[in-house]
């Protein structure tokens, strides 16, 4: 079973459309593998209020084990979208509230150690802090760094990517392919052996064991109607490939994107 880790959030879309759905990466890439008949569990923190109740409920409709969901007191995260059209987005406000207060007791390490195949984790949500109990159970971790590889510095990395199986990064459209290349050159530095560049428009490459693969998009700016949960959406499909045997790179990023276009269709991430 596929387990998530750390972040979660209210995705509020500003009018005309003005509504809200429940996400965050790690929400998300559970809750698109729960919807596809693989079940899988998020851990992590929700506030005491409305917004947190509807997460956990929103969960729960999947058919999710929602036992690992802590609530704290305080406010559950929220972030306002807006949608500008040519298939992209802006974020115009994001608060995190209570979601970066996760903590592993007994019981829940027990059950990682029982049932998790593979632990997803973001950047944010406070998983993070968590890596060297993670490392106890020897379980491959994959993680979205999302934009935030040039924001930090080497120290923090080394903090981090040694301890991941499988890196996601967004590298969006505007990146030619020997800047995607460089990224991907410099985040191997640190150890990572498998580092996955989304590329929105423009697809998707992967650097697999020192070969580099692409996949094309699979829709055209014109057909999406909503492109907010498309990375995290490749994300479930890819992890949805990689855990079935005879699969290989190319039909992992086939899968992610098939997962990606699908999750475009309509809004909210699934």
């Amino acid at each position: 079973m596929i387990i998530g880790i750390g972040d979660n959030c209210i995705d509020h879309y500003l009018p005309p459309i003005d509504k809200s759905f429940a996400g965050g990466n790690v929400v998300n890439v559970v809750a698109n593998l729960q919807k596809h008949g693989q079940p899988a569990v998020y851990i992590g923190t929700v506030g005491t209020d409305d917004r947190g109740t509807a997460l956990i409920s929103d969960l729960q409709k999947l058919g999710m084990n929602t036992k690992f969901i802590a609530r704290k007191e305080g406010t559950t995260g929220i972030t306002e979208i807006e949608l500008v059209g040519d298939g992209e987005y802006v974020i115009r406000s994001e608060e995190y509230g209570v979601s970066s207060h996760v903590s592993l007791d007994g019981e829940t390490l027990e059950y990682l150690r029982e049932h998790a195949t593979l632990i997803h984790l973001s950047l944010t949500g406070g998983a993070i802090e968590l890596l060297d109990q993670l490392a106890t159970l020897s379980k491959p971790l994959s993680c979205d760094i999302s934009t935030f590889y040039a924001k930090h510095d080497r120290a923090y990395w080394e903090r981090i990517l040694p301890h991941l199986a499988y890196v996601f990064v967004s590298g969006g459209s505007a990146a030619s392919d020997d800047e995607v290349r460089r990224l991907a050159a410099d985040i191997a530095t640190f150890g990572a052996k498998h580092v996955i560049v989304t590329r929105g428009a423009r697809g998707v490459t992967a650097f697999w064991d020192e070969k580099e693969v692409s996949q094309a998009s699979l829709l055209s700016a014109s057909e999406v109607v909503d492109p907010l949960g498309a990375g995290d959406a490749f994300i479930s499909g890819f992890l949805d490939s990689l855990k079935r045997s005879g699969r290989t790179i190319e039909d992992h990023l086939l899968s992610g994107s098939i997962w990606a276009a699908e999750a475009c269709s309509r809004f909210g991430a699934w």
